[in-house]
């Protein structure tokens, strides 16, 4: 037996909207979703009508808190337990550990710039930090630069898009309280 089609009071449950996002006549919407099936939907506000692009990102989140990570200088504080949803990514990173996501939407005038994130010397276990940037540039990770914690250092494309950074652990063990200092475009 296939999917039955899902009924319009049915894909209203839990619905999440935007409009007039980054100051302009546009909408941009992030949501963290567990596996399934889901419905995007697009329409003008009001009477408007006409044509539309539509541009859609995914990022892999980790399996602990999910967080906005705030422009400028931050210092958030958290612990990972649990298990790991991001693993084996890339052979130059490799983490088991749970983890905790940071992310961040940008606007399509955003300029963009550096990104630099430390959990040195705020952490008892062996640290990882993951940035997933899905339409503009690669996965980058760090691990083992200041001891047992690590820092990354990247440069975020400008334009619209997600960004998520991820404290992770190296290995399956690796897990418990940490501090994330940042600094972001």
């Amino acid at each position: 037996m296939g999917h039955r089609p899902l009924l319009a009071r049915e894909r209203l449950h839990g619905a999440i909207c935007n409009d007039n996002a980054c100051g302009k006549k546009q909408s941009q919407v992030a949501a963290l979703l567990e596996p399934g099936d889901y419905v995007l939907g697009l329409s003008g506000r009001g009477n408007s009508a006409g044509t539309a692009t539509l541009h859609f990102e995914y990022a892999l989140a980790g399996g602990g808190a999910a967080s906005p990570l705030s422009q400028g200088n931050t210092v958030s504080m958290g612990s990972t337990s649990g298990t790991s949803n991001i693993t084996d990514i890339n052979s130059s990173c490799i983490a088991a550990g749970a983890e905790d996501s940071y992310w961040w939407m940008s606007c399509p005038g955003d300029v963009g710039g550096s990104l630099a994130a430390s959990t040195c010397g705020a952490a008892t276990w062996e640290t990882v930090l993951e940035l997933e940037i899905p339409a503009t540039a690669p996965y980058v990770c760090s691990l083992d630069a200041c001891d047992l914690q690590t820092t990354l250092n990247a440069m975020i494309p400008a334009g619209a898009g997600l960004r998520v950074l991820a404290v992770d652990g190296e290995g399956g063990s690796d897990e418990g309280a940490y501090t994330l200092t940042s600094a972001r475009p």
